[in-house]
């Protein structure tokens, strides 16, 4: 166990390597980028290691947004201000290699990998493919499938030249990738102050084609979260940017059917930026941070809810501390 560890960021994102619960730094203007791994199975947790996302000569900005375990010694992690998937040893502290994504950045400037999910025998990564400014993204994302045996991108499609990847419709693929039966589901944001741009697109892991499930117009706001209920009803996170700046003026989760086309019913709305992406755990219980608002002394916490009803079972938000910025479920084999 080591004991040498820098400072946690305020928006660390969390993930699971088995038992090891994962902490990405994601504050590039400190030079805060890191992957920090902590045992949880005791009382206290403790601090196994923290990695340097950064190899010499590289720049501090790799800006860490997405974890993925491969293998007991081995991590994959999405570097997105780098361009790249950082290959680290969780036991021996270190990056072993870099898979380089700039490559396919198609019309964008930037690859900008994000979210990173296992599906059947290849690691999943999304490409935002965002401009210069990183603000504004027209051009359509991406989504790379990477073999993990030999740390090289799968060719989508043999019969054309070059490796190819899985083109999505919209831009900018946010948030995490859920699966619905054959099927991987993405949100892709596109510009927030937008509503025409974005959608949820469904990918058939067979064809390795994307349709799309929902618009933005459909549900009048920026869709940047999704999560499956059951077979039928897709759980949303929809916000609203300002007209003008990048403010955002509302958050809400609203209750999708597939079958049906139309909107079931809001869960729930808070002002500004302050729902997390929402979770589902084994208890059948949605679980989603509320970051609160300090001005209106509106209470932060976690908020629990019925995933069958979409009842709330919280009468306030359950107390953790600070402002949540990211819920991870539980590993399976814990």
């Amino acid at each position: 166990m080591s004991t040498a560890i820098g400072p946690l960021s305020g928006d660390a994102l969390l993930a699971w390597h088995g038992p090891l619960l994962v902490a990405l730094n994601t504050d590039p203007m400190a030079g805060r980028n890191n992957v920090t791994y902590f045992d949880v199975r005791g009382s206290p947790p403790c601090l196994v290691r923290q990695i340097s996302l950064q190899r010499d000569g590289e720049s501090t900005g790799a800006n860490p947004r997405g974890y993925l375990s491969v293998g007991p010694r081995k991590g994959y992690v999405a570097r997105a201000g780098l361009d790249s998937i950082a290959i680290v040893d969780p036991e021996a502290g270190a990056i072993t290699g870099i898979i380089d994504l700039a490559p396919f950045r198609g019309d964008g400037a930037r690859a900008w990998p994000t979210a990173l999910a296992r599906v059947g025998p290849h690691a999943w990564v999304t490409l935002s493919r965002l401009p210069a400014g990183l603000l504004h993204p027209t051009a359509r994302g991406a989504i790379a499938m990477i073999d993990p045996t030999t740390d090289r991108v799968v060719d989508r499609d043999p019969d054309v030249p070059g490796t190819q990847v899985i083109e999505l419709s919209h831009p900018d693929p946010v948030g995490t990738l859920r699966t619905l039966g054959s099927r991987v589901l993405v949100a892709c944001v596109g510009d927030y102050q937008r509503i025409d741009d974005g959608a949820i697109e469904a990918i058939d892991t067979v064809s390795l084609r994307a349709d799309t499930l929902v618009t933005e117009r459909q549900v009048q706001g920026n869709l940047d979260a999704v999560l499956p209920l059951d077979d039928d009803r897709l759980l949303l996170r929809v916000v609203s940017q300002a007209d003008a700046g990048l403010a955002i003026e509302f958050s809400r989760l609203v209750e999708w059917s597939l079958s049906r086309h139309m909107v079931l019913r809001t869960w729930i709305t808070a002002p500004g930026y302050s729902l997390t992406e929402p979770i589902l755990g084994r208890d059948g219980r949605v679980y989603v941070g509320d970051r609160g608002q300090e001005s209106t002394q509106r209470p932060h916490g976690i908020r629990v809810f019925d995933a069958a009803t979409g009842n709330e079972l919280t009468t306030v938000p359950i107390d953790v501390g600070l402002q949540p910025y990211y819920l991870t479920e539980e590993p399976p084999e814990m």
